[in-house]
């Protein structure tokens, strides 16, 4: 089968995730009471409109060295990154879960044609990335952060959409497998990070995480592309000793990169042997 290249800068997005109310929270019709307890699980709609951190922090994209018409490709793990707002459903209208949430924030791009790479010029350096594909209408499934009860877990439960496009890649059910994978290592590196360290509830907390996940990007990605993976691992739990972090949190930021590492490795064997059952090719060509 065939898919498009999702191109960069993607247009926007709109998502439903479930997560952690946290109290105070207010229904909106008195005399209805503040609950005082977490609600375990709630339904919420992300915004995916701001493009400030996945510009500048969390970006996987190619542009200034591979272009297709005029702009350029999304890569596999481009993230929107944090600012997209989150509004609980009706009746909750209020809770410090709201600015948590848009805080913590995190929707990418998880389905790869994955022997095609291209050079990752982005905000988060590093070496080539597969490329993410988008469908003929030029809208993805996207994966989107969520938790139950504070444990993180992470779903294919928002749409982006992107330019239009005329570029077609080769995609096949081992792309699909790849991109599950690597999106349940994403899951498993979140849930070892809460095991180990303080359960989540603050903007203390959310930035500490998004400071590691920056850091940690930006300078694996001078390193050379065989050695960055490794080097994750043990810089995010360096600095998560550099921020006062204790040894649950430490063990935790690294467990999240290794976990993922693993997860694309296991993806890419998985990809390749799929490509070969379906006996298809993964070479781009323009359709017109």
């Amino acid at each position: 089968m065939g898919a498009r290249i999702a191109k960069y800068p993607p247009i926007q997005g709109i998502g439903y995730d479930v997560h952690m109310v946290m109290p105070p929270s207010q229904p909106p019709v008195p005399p209805s009471p503040v609950n005082p307890a977490p609600i375990p699980t709630y339904g919420w709609i992300a915004t995916i409109n701001n493009p400030a951190a996945g510009f500048a922090i969390t970006g996987k994209w190619s542009w200034y060295r591979v272009t297709t018409e005029g702009i350029g490709n999304v890569l596999l793990g481009h993230d929107w990154g944090m600012g997209q707002m989150h509004m609980p459903l009706p009746p909750v209208t209020a809770t410090p879960s709201i600015a948590i949430r848009t805080l913590a924030s995190s929707t990418k791009y998880w389905l790869p044609s994955t022997p095609n790479k291209d050079p990752q010029d982005g905000s988060a350096r590093g070496g080539p990335g597969s490329v993410a594909i988008s469908f003929p209408a030029w809208c993805i499934p996207t994966q989107n952060c969520q938790d139950i009860s504070g444990w993180p877990f992470v779903g294919p439960t928002s749409i982006c959409f992107q330019l239009v496009s005329t570029r077609e890649v080769g995609f096949t059910w081992g792309d699909v497998v790849n991109g599950l994978i690597n999106m349940a290592g994403d899951a498993v590196g979140a849930l070892i990070g809460r095991a180990l360290g303080s359960p989540p509830g603050s903007i203390g907390e959310a930035l500490a995480g998004a400071a590691t996940n920056a850091f940690v990007e930006h300078v694996t990605g001078l390193l050379p592309p065989d050695a960055q993976n490794a080097a994750k691992v043990l810089i995010a739990g360096a600095f998560a000793i550099g921020l006062g972090q204790g040894l649950g949190e430490v063990i935790g930021a690294a467990a999240g990169p290794a976990a993922s590492w693993g997860a694309q490795k296991a993806g890419e064997a998985a990809s390749g042997a799929g490509a070969d059952q379906v006996g298809m090719g993964h070479g781009g060509t323009p359709l017109f």
